[in-house]
């Protein structure tokens, strides 16, 4: 199978790195370009060569079959109001309130995908084993971010988690106390006090959360997810486990680095989508 030429634009070398590191394991078939306009930027090494950041040309954009945006971006902008004329399939991310797919991180759109709440997609994912099984009954939140650029109010990240975690818990009763927005590097913390539907001894809830098929990392830092390295950039870690009155009502604490990470994951993925798309129409 031959390789798709991939631009990506992104001003952040870290992003390119954490990306490439998920398509590898994705298997996807990409021939990778970098443009930035950001200057100073240095070239990144991998074993197989090297990746220099290139201004963003024309030429760039004409030879693309897809093109990919990662923020930050100053050449984000330009590209999306010339999406159309371009040949190239677009791949772009941004955060809404609307999830077409799971997490935002399956197979939908391979134009364009859209992200949970950073504090939504940690939830949702350290849960999962417990969703899965419709286990909750009632959920109590806070919630905690850092971010360099914080455009939300904490009223409006409560309504927008409400709602977002209502579509991963129907019937769950959803209680979101307290959510402080600060300035700073990004980071997402959550406490959170469940009440099930059954008794579960601690041993067993362990177990659950630990379910090898979702990236969650516990205090060990064990990787448990089969994708190894590229697990490291989505890891969650639960670094609390407390039990209530009984064995209904546990307390759990989440800790991530969503912010960047749920981007690239779901960008990874969408790639992964384009590239098979694009080369079994060419």
């Amino acid at each position: 199978m031959r390789r798709l030429r991939t631009l990506v634009v992104t001003d952040k070398p870290a992003q390119v790195r954490r990306l490439i590191s998920e398509c590898t394991v994705l298997g996807c078939p990409c021939s990778l370009n970098w443009a930035s306009s950001q200057k100073g930027l240095l070239p990144l090494n991998f074993g197989e060569g090297q990746i220099r950041p290139q201004p963003l040309t024309r030429l760039l954009l004409e030879r693309a079959e897809l093109i990919v945006i990662l923020p930050p971006s100053r050449d984000g902008e330009k590209i999306s109001q010339l999406r159309h004329r371009l040949k190239a399939c677009v791949v772009s991310g941004q955060y809404s309130d609307s999830l077409p797919c799971q997490l935002g991180l399956e197979a939908g759109s391979a134009r364009q995908f859209q992200l949970p709440l950073p504090e939504a997609w940690m939830i949702a994912t350290a849960l999962q084993p417990l969703l899965q099984r419709k286990l909750i009954t009632q959920i109590e939140i806070q919630t905690k971010r850092q971010a360099e650029n914080l455009k939300l109010t904490p009223e409006q990240v409560s309504q927008r988690l409400r709602s977002q975690l209502a579509l991963f818990m129907p019937g769950a009763v959803i209680h979101v106390k307290n959510t402080q927005l600060l300035p700073g590097d990004p980071y997402v913390e959550a406490q959170l006090n469940l009440l099930l539907n059954q008794t579960i001894k601690a041993g067993k809830l362990c177990a659950l959360l630990q379910d090898p098929d979702h990236s969650v990392l516990l205090p060990a830092e064990k990787p448990l997810d089969h994708r190894q390295a590229a697990s490291q950039e989505t890891r969650i870690l639960i670094d609390q486990i407390e039990s209530g009155q009984n064995d209904k009502q546990w307390h759990l604490r989440l800790i991530s680095d969503p912010l960047q990470a749920c981007q690239i994951a779901a960008a990874a993925r969408q790639i992964a989508v384009a590239a098979r798309l694009t080369l079994k129409n060419s």
